[in-house]
């Protein structure tokens, strides 16, 4: 493979990974504890909304990228010996790191198909009643598996780093 090919493959996987810890890590960190203390309920819920749009098509678009560079990456790599070979450390670092990966796909399809449309729904229904019990307790779900996917990216890259290491 040229050496561009596989420059091109390295930098979309950076790219993405970069794209969409970031997103997330921006939002948790950053957009959520001021949105949590300047706006009202109801508009935490509008804003976020808007956010978690944009913010579910990166992410799907990135872990998409992400898992297809990742397996070209590690097809090519010296110490590969077959999916779920470990025949040595950098095999196993990279195992835990397709496992995290389908664990970080598994809370992103939760958020998507489950904790968005709920959202959606309990939105409804405090427009005719007006009790935000049920949007309170979605919202802190929804920090909650946002917190718990950075918690996985983080892990992500730790595996990515040890990997590295072991491959020098």
């Amino acid at each position: 493979m040229p050496d561009w090919a596989l420059t091109l493959v390295y930098w979309l996987h950076m790219t993405a990974t970069v794209a969409w810890i970031g997103s997330v890590a921006g939002l948790i960190l950053l957009v959520s504890p001021v949105a949590n203390r300047r706006l009202g309920i109801h508009d935490q819920f509008e804003l976020f909304e808007g956010i978690r749009s944009r913010l579910e098509s990166l992410s799907w678009f990135c872990l998409f990228l992400i898992l297809t560079t990742g397996l070209f990456q590690m097809s090519v790599n010296r110490n590969y010996h077959g999916l779920v070979r470990i025949e040595n450390a950098w095999e196993a670092a990279i195992l835990t790191k397709i496992g995290l990966v389908l664990l970080l796909a598994m809370a992103s399809a939760l958020m998507s198909w489950g904790i968005a449309p709920a959202i959606q729904r309990a939105k409804i229904r405090y427009r005719r009643t007006g009790d935000t019990g049920e949007l309170l307790l979605l919202r802190s779900r929804e920090r909650l598996l946002l917190g718990l996917q950075l918690l996985i990216a983080v892990l992500i890259l730790l595996a990515t780093a040890l990997a590295r290491t072991i491959s020098q």
